[in-house]
């Protein structure tokens, strides 16, 4: 019987470390990716449950009525009210003009008015203009075509803006509230 112990190399000793630490990495590894796993579950259960209690009917509507409000807020504030003109014209015409025809255009925003009309006097005119002038309301007025009728009128044409603020539906409505 021989019992002659050999050494053991460091050659056979590293590589069953390696083989035991390969294994026990590879348990840990099975086991960490099985916890992940289940967490991956868990969390789409949690995100399917959040999805529901948002309610997506609900948020449609929300989103629909959000767009319909959008919508009329933007046609409310484009909206012109053209009546303005004519309370502007009673309000500031000079009681010895008469206006006999009328033409309205808004062009890119920038609303004017062209007019026919008959007048007493000169003066008259030209006290139409500085009130037109002085009001801001009724700018650049152009006063032409001047011509002497039989009854001794005096016939002319009136091409002025209005300012924009004044026929503003949204300026009409907060100048109410704010009265």
């Amino acid at each position: 019987m021989i019992n002659a112990k050999e050494p053991i190399g460091l050659f056979p000793i590293l590589t069953t470390v390696i083989v035991i630490a390969t294994i026990l990495a590879s348990g840990a590894l099975f086991f960490y990716q099985q916890m992940l796993r289940g967490q991956i579950i868990q969390v789409e259960k949690n995100i399917v449950s959040a999805k529901q209690a948002f309610q997506p009917d609900t948020i449609k509507q929300l989103v629909s009525v959000s767009s319909q409000i959008s919508s009329t807020e933007k046609l409310l504030n484009s909206h012109i009210l053209t009546n303005q003109i004519f309370n502007i014209l009673q309000n500031l015409t000079v009681r010895k003009i008469a206006f006999t025809d009328f033409t309205y255009t808004n062009k890119n925003g920038s609303p004017s008015i062209v007019m026919s009309g008959e007048s007493q006097s000169y003066n008259a005119l030209v006290k139409q203009y500085d009130i037109f002038d002085q009001s801001g309301l009724v700018k650049n007025s152009e006063f032409s075509d001047f011509t002497l009728s039989t009854d001794g009128n005096i016939s002319f044409k009136l091409s002025a803006n209005i300012d924009p603020s004044v026929i503003s539906y949204q300026k009409v409505v907060q100048s109410t509230i704010t009265q």
